[in-house]
């Protein structure tokens, strides 16, 4: 058996659920995440940052 995590059901032989592997997995971007998410943050940050800065002056205690 090559190295990993196997399943016994039953009698039946031992299945494996979990290969190990010596090498390191490699992914390729499927999305542009982080420009999409900086852009709507620029959008958005100001207008929530100010109605909270806003709202946190109107309720402090004196």
């Amino acid at each position: 058996m090559t190295p990993g995590i196997y399943e016994r059901k039953g009698r039946k032989a031992p299945s494996k659920i979990f290969a190990f592997t010596d090498k390191a997995p490699t992914y390729q971007k499927a999305f542009k995440f982080y420009p999409k998410m900086n852009a709507a943050a620029g959008r958005r940050f100001p207008r929530h940052f100010y109605r909270a800065l806003a709202k946190a002056f109107a309720t402090r205690r004196r």
